[in-house]
């Protein structure tokens, strides 16, 4: 035990290879027969530090709660090893009693308040968790007490913020004012309330450990070598897929390593995607060997409805024998893994390999699917709400001068009509808004509510529901995101809506607030200091209508004049002139003026543009601008 030891995960030497086996093996027993051998159980964790394990974590678990040992006297490694099995596979409440009081001498306050924040999250004290998780981060001094806040960020974190990070200048007192904002861009990027996404991982970690360790027995701790033969093809009896002479094996066997030696690749997918929603084995041995996990997250394209990502696993190949080692977790594979009528049931592109054809090329256009997904899902991340029908709502977004955001929604009644009784005139609708800087990780604003609407009878199923709501919001430029869903949470999509600007009127700089167009008739209205705001919910104007721009002008000086320029540029970037202009000069009268303009839209057609919007001060001097989208449609 005198001998440097190789690091968990690092294949040891042969010579420590054999004396780590007997010394761990000796070391168990020798605490399972004594109490009070503290000393077997430091040396264990120092072999093994928790997360790592040198026995099943329950049996583990069950050696250290028999230590008669006072809990202030635990070493540093005993006692985060006790809490954080309790936290795993125990009582997490237990957790917690060990954690409430500091620990002269053993643990470090920052880890203490870590595992304590994981405790009171594993049983549902959210804000205490929060609270204790940020205090903990408050007390960092070290690059080990670091490393250990660290760990919630391994998956999900940028290349350059787990640079940011482990960097050195990042001194250990700004450490929680990091972490703070690193997890308010992460719900922001969610469409979540602050304060979410912390907690969805604390949950995901413990899950991890729970299901899909890599070293399940503490065959690391003995020195036992991880396989590192390419993980079994496993498709013998289900289906054929042909090796192309062009194509390399490890692009069918995905990888061969595991890339970490506590969790494995299942579990690194539960950190970026959550607990899956659907678990396929094969029938038989192979259910112990091979899988495929399902996880039905939100579309890419925001309109709320899901999208799969399928990832097929299985376990490793023992070094020249080359069959499944059971003591590892699994890897993930470019393949279909499992039962592979009930992948076709879940991805009806898995269907093809049971239809007509060359084999070869059905073969090969699956593996494409499969490689691209396990891609896909091994690149994002992120815990967006998911629903399972889309809500396909219009939603705007407008900066209110001084400090406000104008949220403005079309719902389809169509979308609602399945989520109460047809013959109810009565909806409901949950509303979430979230206004925050993604760079700075500023939240400034946020709504979480419900809205309650009695309809017309006959309801108009082919009709919009259409309604604002006002979030307060400091001055600066914002990204909002809105998320609308019916009561179940079953039908609903959430919107971000990046650059809007909440200007100050009190600025001398020549400025132009968030310019909204409307529409008469359009069916809601706003008013901004007692004048009256028109405003269109669906965001798309006939070409037989009129276009009402409102738009804040700050900074001017009364009896001056000014140039307002409006330009409607077709979306296209690669336009070389604008479709529309329209000039005119105004004398300013206040050094604030709400100005009210016309765009008669029957002059360019249907198409969509850019209103692209400039003020100028005198001979040209100062300019601001501001753009929008315009959707014309016959």
């Amino acid at each position: 035990m005198a001998a440097p030891l190789s690091p968990i995960g690092i294949v040891p030497s042969r010579e420590e290879a054999r004396w780590r086996s007997s010394a761990v093996r000796a070391l168990v027993r020798l605490l399972s027969r004594d109490t009070l051998d503290l000393w077997s159980a430091e040396q264990l964790e120092r072999i093994a530090p928790y997360p790592s394990i040198w026995a099943e974590p329950a049996v583990e678990l069950k050696l250290l709660r028999k230590l008669r040992v006072p809990s202030n006297n635990l070493p540093r490694a005993v006692a985060a090893a006790v809490a954080g099995l309790e936290i795993e596979a125990g009582d997490p409440l237990a957790a917690v009693k060990l954690l409430e009081r500091p620990f002269p001498g053993a643990l470090g306050e920052a880890q203490r308040l870590h595992l304590l924040a994981a405790a009171h999250f594993a049983i549902g004290r959210d804000s205490l968790a929060s609270a204790t998780y940020y205090a903990g981060a408050a007390a960092i001094r070290d690059s080990a007490d670091a490393n250990v806040f660290g760990r919630e960020l391994q998956e999900i974190a940028e290349g350059a913020e787990l640079r940011e990070w482990r960097s050195t200048a990042l001194v250990p007192t700004a450490r929680a004012a990091w972490l703070g904002k690193f997890w308010a861009r992460e719900d922001l990027a969610d469409g979540r309330l602050p304060g979410t996404r912390l907690r969805e991982q604390f949950s995901r970690w413990r899950l991890a450990l729970q299901q899909y360790r890599w070293d399940t027995d503490g065959t690391l701790a003995l020195g036992g070598i991880p396989p590192r033969g390419a993980a079994q093809d496993g498709s013998e009896g289900d289906v054929l897929f042909p090796r192309d002479e062009g194509t390399a094996p490890p692009v069918y066997d995905a990888r061969y390593f595991e890339r970490n030696s506590v969790i494995d690749d299942r579990g690194l997918l539960v950190l970026r995607h959550g607990a899956p929603t659907n678990t396929i084995t094969s029938a038989g041995v192979a259910a112990l060997a091979q899988e495929s996990l399902v996880w039905s997250v939100a579309s890419a394209n925001g309109d709320g409805g899901p999208e799969l990502r399928i990832v097929s696993f299985s376990r490793a190949a023992v070094r020249k024998i080359g069959v499944p080692s059971f003591h590892f977790g699994m890897l993930a594979r470019n393949v279909p893994m499992g039962d592979l009528m009930s992948l076709c049931q879940v991805d009806a592109r898995l269907c093809a390999l049971a239809g007509p054809g060359d084999a070869r090329v059905r073969a090969n256009l699956i593996l494409q699917n499969f490689t691209a997904m396990r891609t896909n899902a091994e690149v994002t991340q992120g815990n967006p709400q998911r629903f399972n029908h889309p809500l396909r709502a219009v939603v705007q977004a407008f900066g209110i001068p001084d400090g406000g955001v104008l949220v403005v929604m079309a719902v389809p009644l169509a979308s609602l009509a399945a989520a109460h009784d047809a013959g109810s005139a009565a909806t409901s609708l949950k509303l979430r808004v979230i206004v925050g800087d993604p760079l700075s990780g500023e939240i400034t604003g946020t709504v979480d509510t419900i809205r309650h609407w009695r309809l017309a009878q006959p309801v108009p199923v082919a009709g919009f529901l259409s309604f604002l709501t006002i979030v307060p919001a400091g001055i600066g430029t914002w990204q909002v995101a809105v998320t609308a869903a019916d009561i179940a949470g079953e039908t609903g999509g959430t919107t971000w809506i990046s650059n809007v600007p909440v200007i100050a009127t009190a600025n001398d700089a020549l400025t132009l607030g968030d310019p909204i167009l409307g529409r008469v008739g359009g069916g809601l209205e706003w008013q901004w200091q007692g004048q009256p705001v028109l405003l269109n919910p669906t965001n798309a104007w006939h070409t037989t209508e009129l276009a009402t721009l409102s738009v804040v002008a700050s900074g001017l000086r009364a009896g001056e004049d000014y140039g307002l320029r409006l330009e409607l540029w077709p979306s296209d970037t690669t336009a070389k002139s604008p479709r529309l202009t329209i000039t005119s000069d105004l004398r300013a009268n206040a050094s604030t003026m709400m100005l009210q303009r016309s765009l008669d839209l029957s002059r360019i057609g249907a198409g969509d543009y850019r209103l692209v919007l400039r003020l100028s001060g005198k001979n040209g001097a100062t300019t601001t601008i501001r753009e929008r989208r315009v959707a014309v449609r016959k």
